[in-house]
């Protein structure tokens, strides 16, 4: 019966993985045209309210309190919008911010709580969707390539790190957090995220030297990782599983996990 739970949890991983990547290969290609690039902004913009919307439903099994899930969704369309109408970023995020920030005026009672849940919910998932939306518009040089390169590490190392600390791990990294994360299975994310980039290397042309880009793999493998960890310990903290009930993956949230914590990492790297 073990076994086959295992084998179940692995396939999970696996699928969505291979999700993941399909993914990315689609809005890789997509992006050529002008129609594809309108459906891959509406792909990934429907992905973070997505994401948003589990999160707030999440944590309001803890805090009662919290604003109801159509602010949080209502401010995710109006930062897209005002990314595509202002000339910089930095000024959609003090837009949002500020706005964010009249929460305590409207409603003092429990502000703090609520103005902390939607900062968090903010600079977690809509900051890094925008910084991936960026790339792929590459509004920085190769941008669509980075994103072929963040899916492939942060899927990757989700994978391996499964596989090898399910079979492998002894030694717990974070019990009360995640009873499933072991050294072994980071070292495990870490050496399959670096197998995949040289693969991805000898197959691609990288828009920086192949050997460069497989020395920041294992970094950018451990970002991903926590990733996993933070959103982890949120479900942990609220008493659930799974973000989602999608068959074969869970949540939206369960998909992104990793991304959204590797994305302003491997941004930073594109802007170099």
């Amino acid at each position: 019966m073990r076994v086959r739970v295992e084998w179940r949890e692995l396939r999970v991983r696996i699928f969505s993985g291979l999700v993941g990547v399909f993914l990315a290969s689609l809005l890789f290609w997509m992006s050529n045209y002008s129609l594809g690039m309108f459906i891959c902004r509406l792909v990934v913009r429907l992905l973070a309210w997505g994401a948003t919307y589990e999160f707030v439903r999440m944590t309001q099994i803890v805090y009662k309190d919290l604003i109801h899930p159509s602010f949080h969704l209502l401010l995710s369309f109006l930062f897209f919008i005002l990314i595509d109408f202002l000339p910089s970023l930095s000024l959609a995020l003090i837009s949002c911010t500020s706005l964010i920030g009249l929460l305590v005026f409207f409603d003092p009672f429990s502000s703090f709580i609520r103005l902390a849940a939607s900062l968090l919910i903010f600079f977690y998932i809509h900051l890094p969707v925008a910084l991936f939306e960026q790339l792929l518009e590459e509004k920085v040089t190769a941008g669509r390539w980075w994103v072929l390169y963040l899916v492939l590490i942060a899927k990757g190392s989700d994978i391996g790190a499964f596989f090898v600390g399910k079979y492998f791990g002894k030694h717990l990294i974070a019990p009360r957090v995640s009873p499933n994360k072991t050294s072994m299975g980071v070292l495990g994310g870490v050496c399959f995220a670096t197998v995949m980039t040289f693969l991805l290397c000898l197959v691609t042309t990288a828009p920086w030297s192949s050997s460069l880009l497989i020395f920041c793999a294992p970094g950018i493998s451990l970002f991903a990782q926590f990733g996993d960890l933070i959103e982890s310990s949120f479900k942990r903290s609220c008493g659930v599983t799974s973000s989602g009930t999608f068959p074969g993956m869970g949540g939206i949230l369960d998909l992104l996990d990793s991304i959204l914590m590797a994305c302003p990492l491997i941004y930073a790297f594109a802007c170099l």
